[in-house]
């Protein structure tokens, strides 16, 4: 009495018993590491075999040689951080603002198309700023704390000549109230002489 034919599984069936890729069998297969049966079925015996060993010792041989290709790549370094330049000073030239932006990026020299894109920037921010002192929409400010402090001295100067010029009539006053008077009347008077004076000199 012969002995009943071994049942053998499909290709996916072995996979899932190994817990494997069916790819990973396949390989395995066509290396002659699992072995077949006539019909094309695979013995589930064969799940526990060498196969194993021997297709992990291949994907740790690769692992290794691609491990090994990497460390063999020359490395590139990183492109250096390019280094934040500052805003031109109001009273700045270009000279000077080409100098300081030089400094401030350490020496290096800024590459073509940024250098002209700069310089073109700064051209339009000088123009503009022409433009606006002409059209009167900006004024110098050193120009106007002169002029404000001249203002101020002569408001000084004029009160401070006040009692100077009336101490001969002040004296006249019998009242407290009427020399308060007097001197907020002469006050007046001295402020409205400056105004008058600044509108005609403007």
């Amino acid at each position: 009495m012969s002995a009943p034919a071994a049942t053998g599984v499909s290709i996916r069936e072995f996979a899932r018993l190994a817990g494997c890729d069916d790819k990973q069998v396949r390989r395995a297969i066509e290396k002659g590491r699992i072995q077949r049966f006539s019909d094309g079925s695979i013995d589930p015996a064969q799940v526990d075999g060498d196969w194993r060993r021997a297709t992990r010792r291949g994907a740790d041989n690769r692992a290794d040689n691609l491990v090994k290709r990497s460390a063999d790549k020359p490395k590139v370094s990183a492109p250096a951080k390019r280094r934040k330049v500052s805003a031109p000073a109001k009273d700045e030239t270009p000279a000077e603002a080409a100098e300081r932006i030089v400094k401030e990026a350490g020496g290096d020299l800024l590459p073509l198309n940024a250098a002209i894109c700069l310089k073109e920037n700064f051209a339009a921010r000088l123009k503009q700023l022409e433009y606006d002192q002409k059209a009167g929409k900006v004024v110098d400010v050193a120009l106007i704390a002169k002029k404000v402090g001249e203002e101020y001295a002569r408001v000084r100067t004029r009160l401070l000549a006040i009692p100077a010029e009336q101490a001969p009539t002040l004296h006249r006053f019998k009242t407290v109230t009427e020399l308060q008077d007097r001197l907020l009347n002469l006050i007046i008077r001295a402020l409205e002489e400056l105004t008058a004076d600044g509108d005609a000199a403007s």
